[in-house]
């Protein structure tokens, strides 16, 4: 049988916004996985925008995520299998990098990996050969399936550049896990010839770690975050300001200048700040032996932005990706120091780990942890404050004049009336009160030249039809303006003669004829 003629072209397009049940997480993982290949970051809106293109189907976030998880799982490893090679990954590490710490623990009883600690020998002897006594403290959240976070301990070289120390990944973060993460680095870290100073958040027990492990190091706090708890109580621009600026100042005296600011206007303002002691927040009682002036913990959120491409993938491939950064961040700095003690810092070598086809077998399963999914759609970006955004979108009180918040909620004093500002008061002849005065004078008809009615142009002066008043009023004028149309002098005719009232004396003829002009005044 042989078919002659027909329609092989099929155009039909679905309608747009229309759903399909075969549209399955699988389904969307094969047609998206070579686009997650060729990109560095892909979210699940990007998937459901490709699908809703190519074939005119909406899928629902939760498809579209799960098909994003499948088709990651196929590229970088599955993340359940990341946790069973935990314990391998550790000893591969002790095996290329001696003297390191590598320790993964696990709950014996529900046989779930619960944390697992990173530092390099390397990094360690280079903080103490050579970097400042300054650490930071910090935390993210890891975005892959089974969440949790990742604890950092982060220093400055010589050059202010980030150095990192160590990491440790666990369920949550709290007082627990923040002191048995500082209990494994207090042998190596005390060993800086420098007394240690720690900056922080102070969120989440870290103020109680840092006491309790290393209890003659100082402690400092970081004012950006210190300031979101200070501007919840006392908003606006103007406490604002002075707050940072009693923060940031270098004398103690500058810093009280500040502060006597901050008591005039906002007396609980300024007791609010002093229930931490100066020291932990104030750039002019800082300890000298840091010699580093920042009153913020911006280095240690710069390594969080700078693992972030490493936080959304299996466990596994995370250490080993931190791994290979690392390195390459050691490599690219060496040959450029030309300091002593910057030299000395990136002296060590981070070696590579072995390839996974050459690990030993795990000897025994490791469960994930439980897999907790939160209310809402996941987030990836982290919430920003109001003082994160631009002073134009800022609310302002009608009350206190401050931004920050509007009147309904205001706390403070109402600000003061201010003056209002004096304008200049020009003088404004318009062409009918030229013509009304000129009848008034005896004129027949008003005389209309060029340039007459409304206001001059520029600052031109304004054409006098007819004479100067030092012309028509005061002939004694040595010195009368110049007709600006060249005519000649206008000579006014005899007023009519009234009968003169007793005891009267007269010494202007036209006292009683003319009348002065009304301004018309306008603003």
């Amino acid at each position: 049988m042989r078919l002659m003629n027909g329609v092989f072209v099929h155009n039909c397009k679905r309608k747009p916004g229309t759903k399909n049940r075969l549209a399955n997480a699988l389904w969307v993982a094969n047609e998206i996985e070579e686009t997650v290949i060729d990109m560095n970051t892909f979210s699940s809106q990007d998937a459901m925008t490709i699908i809703s293109r190519r074939y005119g189907v909406d899928l629902s976030y939760f498809t579209a995520w799960n098909g994003k998880t499948i088709c990651i799982e196929r590229i970088v490893g599955s993340f359940g299998e990341g946790y069973t090679l935990m314990p391998e990954l550790c000893r591969q590490i002790l095996i290329s990098n001696p003297g390191s710490i590598a320790k993964c623990s696990t709950d014996d009883d529900m046989k779930m990996w619960t944390r697992t600690c990173i530092a390099y020998k390397a990094y360690l002897d280079g903080f103490v050969k050579g970097c400042r006594p300054i650490i930071g403290l910090d935390g993210c959240f890891l975005k892959g399936k089974y969440g949790g976070q990742c604890l950092s301990i982060v220093g400055l070289d010589e050059n202010n550049g980030l150095f990192h120390i160590a990491i440790y990944l666990c369920r949550s973060e709290c007082l627990a896990t923040w002191k048995t993460f500082m209990g494994l680095l207090a042998p190596y870290l005390t060993l800086h010839p420098s007394k240690l100073t720690f900056i922080s958040d102070r969120q989440k027990g870290l103020v109680d770690a840092v006491a309790q492990v290393f209890h003659h190091q100082n402690h400092r706090f970081c004012f950006r975050h210190f300031y979101k708890n200070f501007k919840k109580n006392f908003k606006g621009a103007h406490l604002e300001r002075l707050s940072w600026g009693a923060a940031k100042a270098y004398v103690q005296e500058e810093k009280e200048k500040f502060l006597d600011k901050l008591d005039k206007d906002h007396l609980r303002a300024r007791q609010w700040l002093e229930k931490e002691p100066y020291e932990t927040w104030c750039k002019s009682h800082f300890d000298f032996t840091a010699k580093w002036e920042h009153v913020t913990n911006n280095f240690s959120e710069s390594f969080s932005n700078w693992i972030m491409k490493v936080r959304d993938i299996p466990i596994h491939k995370s250490i080993e990706n931190l791994n290979l950064m690392m390195m390459k961040l050691t490599y690219e700095r060496s040959p450029y120091h030309r300091v002593a003690n910057y030299v000395v810092t990136c002296e060590g070598l981070v070696l590579p780990i072995a390839d996974s086809s050459l690990w030993e077998k795990p000897l025994r399963q490791v469960e994930p942890p439980p897999l907790v999914r939160e209310t809402g759609r996941p987030r990836k970006v982290r919430k920003k404050d109001a003082n994160e955004g631009s002073e134009k979108n800022q609310k302002r009180c009608g009350k206190c004049r401050l931004y920050g918040h509007n009147k309904k909620t205001c706390k403070g004093q109402p600000a003061p009336k201010q003056p209002r500002k004096e304008r200049q008061i020009y003088r404004v002849d318009t062409g009918c009160s030229r013509d009304k005065n000129r009848r008034k004078m005896v004129f027949d008809k008003p005389i209309r030249g060029e340039n007459q009615g409304g206001r001059p142009r520029g600052n031109r002066p304004r054409a006098n039809l007819f004479g100067t008043k030092s012309e028509v009023f005061n002939e004694s004028t040595s010195r009368p303006r110049a007709n600006l149309f060249n005519r000649e002098p206008v000579v006014l005719p005899s007023m009519p003669s009234k009968p003169a009232k007793a005891k009267t004396v007269i010494d202007n003829p036209y006292k009683k004829v003319f009348k002065p002009v009304r301004p018309n005044w306008r603003p």
